[in-house]
């Protein structure tokens, strides 16, 4: 005659598979304020300085700063405001959430300004450390359930509707941007650029490793 033991303990999980708790209300405020603040030193004191280039709507941006003079933080406002309005129909929590991350780091590049005077680094090294800072910045942001939103909003959205991966649409909008901007800020600024747009690339990833969408 068998016997059949139960026993209530349940099999282990692994660890990969654990969702981590939601970000508290003040520690996304706190990522979002110390993002941008991280976000628009790297532009200021490093990028801008030396007319270099990001992708998205902060590139964007600055092409216009570089033209005509415009201010980056207002710049990426309304640059950005028409995505916000058409991303909004599909999504209006996410939409809401990086219309916050976008509007508080165009404050702060804006309230920074200042940061342009204080000094020249290298060219190489400002496109290094303005790309390092400028990830951090997002990579803290995205970690507590916020972003700047901008073109990834927009590839977002349209991948819904299209048959086309998010991160092609991404590099095909940051592609175009960038050259763009070798149009105005000269072929070696560009160059320099993509160490830039590389920087935050692997900053970003590295710090929100281990979140999944």
């Amino acid at each position: 005659m068998g016997v059949a033991f139960r026993t209530n303990v349940s099999p282990r999980v692994p660890e990969w598979m654990v969702e981590p708790p939601a970000p508290s209300r003040w520690s996304r405020y706190a990522a979002l304020v110390g993002g941008s603040a991280v976000l628009a030193v790297g532009v200021n004191l490093f990028l801008a300085p030396h007319e270099l280039l990001d992708g998205g709507v902060l590139g964007l941006a600055l092409i216009a700063h570089y033209l005509w003079g415009w201010d980056i933080g207002r710049s990426v406002v309304l640059f950005s405001l028409p995505i916000y309005l058409f991303a909004g129909v599909f999504s209006r929590t996410y939409v809401w959430h990086a219309f916050q991350g976008m509007f508080v780091s165009a404050l702060a590049i804006d309230l920074t300004s200042a940061l342009r005077g204080w000094g020249h680094f290298p060219p190489v090294e400002s496109a290094c450390l303005g790309g390092l800072l400028v990830g951090m910045g997002i990579g803290w942001m995205l970690r507590h359930a916020t972003s700047t939103g901008g073109t990834d909003l927009l590839a977002q959205v349209l991948t819904r509707a299209l048959p086309v991966n998010v991160g092609v649409a991404i590099f095909f909008f940051d592609a175009f941007i960038l050259l763009c901007g070798a149009l105005t800020v000269g072929l070696h600024n560009a160059a320099l650029s993509f160490l830039t747009i590389g920087a935050i690339g692997v900053t970003t990833s590295v710090c929100t490793r281990g979140i999944r969408p």
